[in-house]
């Protein structure tokens, strides 16, 4: 409107240079407005500003305007375009960043979860996207689904459920960060509903920055799919991540409790995966928020080389329980996050977890 008003003055008395004041006015109005909006954040977007991608191209294409107007004597707006031409030949090649995501979804999304940063919001780690891995659970269908070259990502493992998320969480958003190679598409997907497709560079391995629209449902589930291009270059780790307010965050820990009877082998077994997939990967934030808490009904844990070997490893994440054989519930009602001494008033030790 800015520029209408003050274009409608100009223009009549100074033409085309009425025009350019006009319109360097509104944006000037413009520029205010933002400013002032953004007062909270500008400091965080200047720092942003690639300078030096900027000033060479606005020096050369200035000293080309220079050079046009003065030797060649052409009118304004030929001079304008090939200035313009000049500015963006030379700022554009600069901008990798834009070439490298040309659908601009990680772009927008790096952009948009910055700027909120400015106002406090947090990024949290909620689950990575799962692979199979028959040392665990060997079903496909469990982590994906693959038909006719389209693996959809809606197994029970990877499924995003949203009435949970907003009932129990304070989270405000939820992204899916995703390293690929290998294909062609990725499509966001709620319930069985394709609701956004994303374009791939399936021969060259990026990162994809993509938010799901968390603000327009709140029920069912959030999954996504990925259509294949070469399935002997494939690259696929993911993660999802949630967004939710610094004033609204909590501290979670999570308590891993296993009641077990004189059954050392499959103690083990869970051990280890607990240790190979969660406590060595200082990466993942689980890590560092879990605890073991391992109850001995058959006191015999502790006799175990193996056991307590791998329970050396993790040392702090782990507490082994000595107690009576008070069945599984029984057994889990003991433990009392990992206070020992209400166990030892009842006559019930906690051994060592390492020796």
């Amino acid at each position: 409107m800015a520029d209408i008003i003050l274009n409608a003055v100009f223009i009549p008395r100074y033409g085309a240079s009425g025009a350019a004041f006009g319109t360097l006015m509104a944006e000037a109005v413009v520029l205010v407005v933002q400013a002032a909006a953004l007062k909270n954040m500008a400091w965080e977007i200047i720092k942003k500003v690639e300078v030096w991608k900027i000033l060479p191209a606005a020096a050369l294409s200035g000293a080309a305007m220079v050079f046009i107007k003065n030797k060649l004597n052409m009118p304004v707006f030929p001079v304008l375009a090939i200035c313009f031409s000049v500015f963006f030949s030379i700022w554009d090649p600069a901008s990798w960043d834009e070439r490298a995501d040309p659908d601009g979804t990680a772009a927008y999304s790096r952009k948009t979860i910055e700027t909120k940063g400015a106002r406090g919001i947090m990024e949290v780690q909620l689950q990575s996207v799962l692979l199979q891995q028959d040392n665990i659970c060997g079903i496909t269908d469990m982590y994906y689904h693959d038909a006719f070259g389209r693996l959809t990502f809606n197994g029970y493992f990877n499924l995003i459920y949203i009435a949970k998320r907003k009932k129990y969480t304070n989270l405000t958003g939820i992204t899916l960060k995703i390293r690929l190679r290998g294909f062609k598409k990725l499509i966001l997907m709620h319930d069985k509903d394709d609701i956004q497709e994303i374009e791939l560079d399936g021969e060259n391995e990026k990162e994809y920055v993509v938010p799901f629209p968390y603000d327009k449902y709140d029920d069912g589930v959030f999954a996504f799919a990925l259509i294949v291009e070469d399935r002997l270059k494939w690259v696929l780790e993911g993660m999802y991540w949630g967004e939710v307010d610094e004033k609204s965050f909590r501290k979670v820990n999570i308590g891993i409790d296993i009641c077990t009877y004189k059954r050392e082998g499959y103690v083990f077994q869970n051990l280890r995966r607990l240790y190979e997939n969660i406590f060595t990967q200082p990466e993942l934030e689980v890590s560092h928020h879990s605890h073991i808490f391992l109850i001995d009904n058959g006191r015999s844990l502790c006799k175990g080389r193996r056991d307590n070997e791998l329970a050396a490893k993790m040392k702090d994440k782990i507490d082994i329980i000595q107690n009576m054989n008070a069945g599984g519930a029984g057994g889990l009602y003991q433990r009392d996050d990992r206070d020992h001494e209400p166990q030892r008033k009842r006559g019930i030790q906690p051994c060592s977890p390492y020796g």
